[in-house]
């Protein structure tokens, strides 16, 4: 009786240095990333390489990447015939550069999850270089566009502006992110929209940092952000300024309806934006109470023809913490409007500043309520409510709900 005696090897696998992970496939088994496995004498391996979203493979030793694999992630050992080592290594994205409009458009279109979009010089929108396509550049990947150096450049819709007339119908939105994805904007400005700034559709994102939207108009939701059933929102050190609702309903710097996550705008500043009814700053409808959070957040010189001149609360729980909220103007809340909501779905809005910083509630107007008009619940704890005035009731605050005040 004979006995066939398997001769095996052992392949050792593994990352160099960090950002990705390494998995190895032996013939007729089964994946494994435990970084070693047994291989019999003259069998193969397949490795895989996944990079962190921003990252790419850099190099492999020890093995040659796969000619089908052109983002190299693929690798295979034909024949293992001895102990063998196998590592890879991960470099991070290099950005694309784009100069013009167009070539944005096909940059968002072709990147991938993590890729970095670089704009050299301001862009603007023409119809004759478009071949026929409106001003909307459609993200369906997860992305950052950003400035190339310190100098903030402008991405122009090439519309009238807020207060000109109508446009072309090819011009209309900036951005509009969809399919569950989020877009990081960093260090630009975005202007002269016809529709929105920026769409953010439903379980997508939207990150900003230190960008500025200014001179827009829309006869849709708001001239600034639609945020739309949108998962997450972060605005850091943002400006949006002269958004300008036009239509039956419109609001003006930013409209979010029923955010899935969370809401943060910290160390931004929102002014100049009207609205047709309410919510001439930010309209917030958090029918999902996400965890929604203005910090050190700046309202100012907003105008709604109904309710909220600077933030109008519609349903659900609002923080707001710190920041000022300065000569606003709207029939009912100059400055806040918190509206009633409904029994299932109850509006509160908790105001927090500090004995040395209170949140600054001043020189609102309104013919109800010129600071704030609070239909729903307010918490309020060290503000300072001063020169706002009413033409009928609460010059400061009218109160037709629950309200507990402390340090005010």
């Amino acid at each position: 009786m004979y006995y066939k005696v398997l001769k095996e090897h052992t392949v050792t696998f593994s990352v160099d240095g960090r950002n990705g992970t390494l998995s190895a496939r032996p013939q007729g088994g089964s994946e494994n990333s435990t970084g070693t496995i047994t291989v019999e004498h003259g069998k193969s391996v397949t490795f895989t390489a996944t990079p962190t979203e921003g990252w790419e493979v850099d190099s492999w030793t020890g093995v040659t990447p796969d000619t089908s694999s052109p983002d190299k992630t693929k690798a295979t050992l034909s024949s293992v015939t001895n102990t063998t080592t196998v590592t890879v290594k991960f470099k991070k994205k290099q950005a694309v550069p784009v100069s013009d409009w167009e070539a944005l458009r096909t940059a968002v279109k072709n990147a991938s999850d993590g890729d970095v979009i670089e704009i050299e010089q301001n862009l603007t929108y023409n119809i004759s270089h478009a071949a026929g396509k409106d001003s909307i550049i459609e993200v369906n990947n997860n992305i950052t566009i950003k400035s190339k150096g310190s100098d903030k450049c402008t991405l122009d819709a090439g519309g009238k502006g807020a207060d000109g007339g109508a446009a072309n119908a090819k011009v209309q939105s900036i951005f509009e992110v969809e399919n569950g994805k989020t877009l990081t904007l960093e260090n630009v400005k975005l202007t002269k929209t016809e529709k929105y700034a920026v769409y953010v559709a439903e379980n997508s994102s939207l990150i900003m940092k230190k960008v500025t939207i200014t001179n827009c108009k829309t006869r849709y939701n708001a001239a600034g952000i639609y945020f739309n059933k949108g998962k997450n929102l972060t605005l850091t050190d943002c400006t949006i300024e002269n958004c300008k609702g036009k239509g039956t309903d419109s609001s003006g710097g930013i409209d979010i309806q029923e955010p899935k996550e969370a809401v943060t705008i910290t160390d931004t500043t929102i002014q100049d934006c009207e609205a047709t009814v309410n919510g001439g700053g930010i309209t917030l409808k958090n029918n999902n109470n996400a965890q929604c959070k203005l910090e050190n957040v700046t309202v100012q010189r907003c105008i709604a023809t109904s309710g909220g001149g600077g933030v109008y609360v519609k349903a659900g729980a609002l923080s707001i913490t710190g920041g000022s909220f300065k000569e606003n103007l709207a029939v009912k809340g100059g400055g806040i409007f918190v509206d009633k909501g409904t029994s299932a779905q109850a509006c509160t809005v908790t105001i927090s500043g500090t004995s040395a910083k209170p949140v600054d509630i001043a020189k609102n107007e309104a013919d109800h309520g010129g600071g704030l008009y609070n239909g729903g619940t307010a918490n309020i704890s060290y503000a300072k409510f001063e020169e706002n005035t009413a033409k009928h009731n609460g010059g400061g605050m009218y109160n037709a709900g629950i309200c507990s005040m402390n340090g005010v």
